[in-house]
């Protein structure tokens, strides 16, 4: 059967490929690629994982906060030199992405709404319900920031990975738009 060829045949594949693994690092065909990720911030944490052979580190470029990826770079290379290994380093560029802040209540929007879009002022600063309506939030990270810098009125928007979709109605202030929902639904 063509199919059970083709499990045959990946499996293979990964046996052979688990076997390169125990080669030199420098010197396997395979890359072993990890992003890094919160459990990675402290500095012996990123050691242990280039010692046990990491060839690639993965930076997520949408989680990423001030000065973070500027600290981090040269500390992998650092890291892996002491190591005596070379370990990559690859940016993921997902592309701009509004990631709104917790939502602890039962929060819905109707098309017509009219809500407000803005940075978070500081941590209690979540998307909820308020006496004028619904406040949409979003962590001040350099990405939100540029984000929120680049809208105009008259742009629509998709948030909530494209399931809510609003249109800049006006600009508040340099951190905050208010817009119209056009696609309403549960913010979650």
């Amino acid at each position: 059967h063509p199919l059970h060829a083709s499990v045959l045949a990946a499996m293979e594949m990964v046996s052979l490929a688990a076997s390169k693994l125990d080669a030199d690092p420098a010197e396997r065909e395979i890359k072993i690629v990890a992003t890094m990720g919160p459990a990675w911030e402290p500095e012996a944490m990123l050691s242990k994982m280039i010692v046990a052979g990491v060839d690639i580190v993965r930076l997520n470029c949408s989680h990423r906060f001030e000065n973070a990826f500027e600290r981090l770079y040269p500390l992998i290379h650092s890291i892996a030199k002491a190591n005596g290994r070379k370990v990559e380093v690859l940016g993921d560029l997902q592309g701009p992405k509004f990631r709104l802040t917790d939502c602890r209540s039962n929060v819905i929007v109707k098309p017509s709404d009219v809500v407000i879009l803005a940075l978070a002022a500081n941590d209690e600063d979540i998307v909820r319900k308020t006496d004028s309506g619904v406040r949409i939030t979003m962590a001040p990270t350099v990405e939100q920031v540029a984000l929120i810098n680049g809208l105009a009125v008259g742009m629509d928007l998709l948030i909530e990975d494209g399931r809510r979709k609003i249109q800049v109605l006006e600009r508040v202030s340099a951190s905050e738009v208010r817009a119209k929902v056009l696609v309403g639904g549960p913010i979650l």
